[in-house]
């Protein structure tokens, strides 16, 4: 089977699974399926990720991973963390793995360590951020910068607001952030 025939198959496979259990109830699920909260719950070092709740069977999860194979996934993630171009539309690496990268590595592309110039920009954003939180950083009226404004076209205000609203234990006293939800324009 072609890999077209085999993708449209695992769809319609997977479509048919959908529309024969989208009445199903998760009580059901939890009732019939006693190892069922162990069997959906992965736990790396500190971080637990439940997926017991979600309207899923082992069916799939079997369909899910055909899908995966036949699209051949961990060629393409492998592909990234290689820094190879994937980014088709405009032929270039997807380095935001780089982020994650120790500094003590390398990820040679177009003759550039893009891991030291990442960890260079990420020593920048700690020397920026310490500066501010001392104080040393001042705005227009000289005086410490207190207040955060971002700034977001078309929903891309959600991360930076998710990561304030996770991080605010952390905050330091009197600072405050907005956040500003700025659609894209579409005339009439």
């Amino acid at each position: 089977m072609s890999g077209h025939a085999e993708i449209k198959k695992i769809h319609e496979q997977l479509n048919s699974h959908y529309e024969s259990n989208q009445n199903t109830h998760m009580r059901d699920l939890f009732m019939h399926d006693k190892d069922r909260a162990s069997k959906y719950t992965l736990h790396f070092s500190d971080l637990t990720i439940d997926y017991s709740k979600n309207l899923i069977t082992e069916e799939t999860i079997n369909l899910l991973v055909s899908l995966a194979d036949s699209l051949n996934i961990t060629s393409s993630i492998d592909a990234m963390f290689e820094g190879k171009k994937i980014n088709l539309t405009e032929n270039r690496s997807v380095l935001h793995t780089a982020l994650r990268v120790p500094a003590d590595q390398k990820l040679i592309i177009d003759d550039i360590n893009v891991i030291k110039q990442v960890h260079n920009e990420l020593n920048k954003i700690e020397r920026f951020i310490a500066s501010v939180h001392k104080g040393e950083f001042k705005g227009w009226t000289d005086k410490p910068i207190d207040t955060f404004v971002n700034i977001g076209i078309g929903g891309s205000d959600l991360g930076p607001k998710m990561v304030v609203d996770a991080l605010s234990d952390f905050r330091l006293p009197n600072t405050c952030s907005y956040f500003i939800s700025n659609l894209d324009y579409q005339p009439i």
